[in-house]
């Protein structure tokens, strides 16, 4: 169906991800720790930009080697006002007749793995409150579920107590992607 039909129907894309290491400086500048936010930001004096403290260096071939714009360089041209990935997603959503976008991590989604528990907790956390200050006030047609680092149990139920209430918060996301049974 066409985009006009689709305006009868409530359409949500509960699978949408966000290429959060494109914004890696917003998130990692919210990092509570310290000594972790310091580690995270050095990496912005490298070349390449790679996402600091993430331990994810996946294959990078999902743009098609750069003929799909709105894919890892998220090349597409956004002019000043809201937030960058707010206007990607709307964009994306009133391309394809969607009425509310649930987001989650890309990159993010293999953290699980990170040999340092308090570093997975602590970017998760980041993650977390980028979405929820930066990019969900501005469209409340994008809502989030957010990290839950499951390999700390107890910053697990924090995560929730913490953020739960946020709005634009519909759930928290635990990615399988680990060394410890889900």
């Amino acid at each position: 169906p066409t985009t006009e039909k689709l305006k009868d129907w409530l359409v949500v894309d509960v699978d949408a991800h966000v290429n959060e290491t494109a914004f890696w400086s917003e998130i990692t500048d919210r990092i509570d720790n310290d000594v972790l936010r310091y580690i995270a930001q050095s990496f912005k004096d490298r070349g390449g930009a790679p996402p600091g403290l993430l331990n994810s260096n996946g294959p990078l071939y999902q743009d098609v080697a750069g003929r799909i714009m709105h894919q890892q360089s998220l090349a597409e041209p956004t002019p000043p006002g809201l937030h960058r990935q707010v206007q990607l997603t709307q964009r994306a959503m009133d391309s394809l007749g969607i009425d509310y976008m649930v987001v989650f991590p890309t990159p993010m989604l293999s953290l699980g793995m990170h040999p340092q528990v308090d570093a997975e907790v602590a970017l998760g956390n980041a993650y977390n409150r980028w979405l929820i200050e930066q990019i969900l006030p501005q469209d409340t047609r994008q809502k989030a579920l957010l990290y839950l680092p499951f390999n700390d149990p107890d910053a697990c139920v924090e995560t929730v107590e913490r953020f739960g209430d946020a709005p634009g918060v519909v759930g928290f996301s635990v990615t399988s992607t680990r060394h410890k049974p889900v």
